[in-house]
């Protein structure tokens, strides 16, 4: 009996370590890139059903400064 139990608990751990994440279509792919571009930021959307979030990577704080900066609609040096 134990012995089944733990082949039981190794095949469903193998099987779900088999699956990855889910692959991003290509209209997710080209916003992201396309927000990149627009942001000079990384760039990463997530999507589940109708809602999602889109996550903005900077590297420094001169870069989060300049983003809040276009949102906010001021000029650099404002």
């Amino acid at each position: 009996q134990t012995e089944q139990l733990v082949q039981r608990a190794a095949t469903a751990k193998s099987s779900g370590a088999r699956r990855g994440p889910k692959e991003k279509d290509a209209d997710t792919r080209a916003l992201e890139t396309d927000l990149s571009d627009l942001l000079g930021l990384r760039v990463a959307i997530a999507a589940k059903g109708r809602e999602g979030s889109v996550t903005l990577y900077y590297k420094s704080l001169d870069q989060l400064d300049g983003l809040l900066q276009r949102l906010s609609g001021q000029a650099a040096g404002e």
